[in-house]
């Protein structure tokens, strides 16, 4: 803020690129009021907000859990407009499963029009579907991610393994955690520990030591995180 300052003193006028900036690093910092005063001073510099300047402080107010003003923002953005990208939709998909409203993110993804969802859409909605208990609906999204012709990553996988050993459908989890290699995909520190927990939590107890094994053999510290 400092430069931005003294850039004003010295009669030299930010542009959006210059705001964008700044909004980015206050809202990295969880100054997002400062932020949100930026924005509002843009418009009496005469300039114009973008996609990435609307982008980064939805991004921002999602990061402190305000989701409500994100979502009024996304609709300002529309009404100036302007057409939200994938990385914008995201954005705020991921803002609403945090705070449990998985069913106005399914909403927003039907709602990206003529966009076409990436790793990262699915992903975080499947992720959301899972911590409310609607695996069998993320199970659902992870086929038609898989049919729109993207690749289900790590983080995927691990996400949905995650979900079904919370409702101890750990046959699945194994099944996808076997996918996986077929995938040519590399087992996590995350892989191993949720299905062992997933495993020990069913009394299956000698298959997560063959597996606790595995992940040693493997060179993985067993003090990763799990499930």
């Amino acid at each position: 803020m400092d430069v931005f300052q003294k850039m004003q003193q010295e009669g030299v006028q930010p542009n959006t690129f210059t705001y964008s900036i700044l909004l980015d690093g206050l809202c990295k910092i969880g100054k997002v009021e400062e932020a949100k005063d930026l924005f509002r001073q843009m418009v009496t510099q005469g300039l114009s907000h973008d996609i990435i300047v609307y982008t980064t402080l939805i991004d921002g107010l999602c990061k402190i859990g305000k989701v409500v003003e994100a979502e009024d923002l996304f609709r300002q953005m529309v009404t100036q407009g302007l057409s939200p990208d994938i990385i914008t939709h995201t954005t705020l998909i991921d803002g609403l499963c945090k705070i449990g409203k998985v069913e106005e993110a399914e909403d927003l993804i039907r709602q990206t029009q003529g966009l076409s969802p990436n790793i990262i859409t699915y992903t975080t909605l499947i992720d959301g579907l899972c911590k409310i208990g609607k695996v069998e609906e993320a199970k659902d999204l992870f086929r038609q991610m898989v049919t729109q012709g993207l690749s289900p990553n790590v983080i995927t996988y691990n996400t949905l393994i995650a979900g079904l050993c919370k409702i101890r459908k750990v046959v699945e989890a194994e099944d996808l955690f076997r996918q996986m290699v077929t995938q040519g995909l590399s087992h996590d520190i995350i892989t191993y520990t949720t299905l062992i927990d997933g495993l020990r939590k069913i009394g299956k107890v000698l298959e997560a030591g063959v597996l606790f094994r595995q992940m040693v053999t493997q060179g993985l510290s067993p003090e990763g995180g799990g499930c």
